[in-house]
């Protein structure tokens, strides 16, 4: 028989689970400005495409994936610190096998979001350096290869 207790906190985990998924898919949604629907009729005036599309990569639109994978790491770090208290507290096996199945849940989506973040260059300069044949936005000399 499982108690109650640590039936409570694996659904409440799952749910901090299913809340930091949440948080890492709207980290995905474009978010730039010229996406809108609003802007639609300015974009047909738009004489030139190519300023439309670096307001995409600027900043503070290029972290907001990185921001809600920091973001949704809380709940994930909330639900593995419940569960291991709660294996702490409870050691019949089926309660431990429960816990465990949460943990490791929430271990696989920790990696899932983290993996992404840091697989994005940290400095802008270095890909813009490349695809600008040696110069960055700032105006500085940057090595394209």
């Amino acid at each position: 028989m499982i108690h109650g207790e640590v039936v409570f906190v694996a659904l409440y985990a799952l749910v901090l689970l299913a809340a930091a998924a949440g948080i890492a898919r709207l980290g995905r949604v474009n978010s730039s400005p010229w996406a809108s629907r609003v802007l639609v009729g300015h974009r047909r005036q738009l004489r030139d495409p190519a300023a439309a599309e670096s307001w995409s990569a600027d900043w503070p639109h290029s972290e907001v994936p990185r921001f809600h994978a920091g973001m949704a790491l809380v709940p994930i770090v909330a639900a593995a610190l419940l569960s291991v208290a709660e294996l702490a507290r409870h050691h019949r096996p089926a309660e431990v096998a429960g816990l465990l199945a949460v943990l490791a849940l929430a271990g696989l989506t920790a990696r899932r979001l983290i993996r992404p973040a840091g697989a994005r260059p940290v400095d802008g300069a270095t890909s813009a350096g490349a695809a600008s044949g040696g110069h960055s936005r700032s105006g500085v000399d940057v090595d394209p290869s």
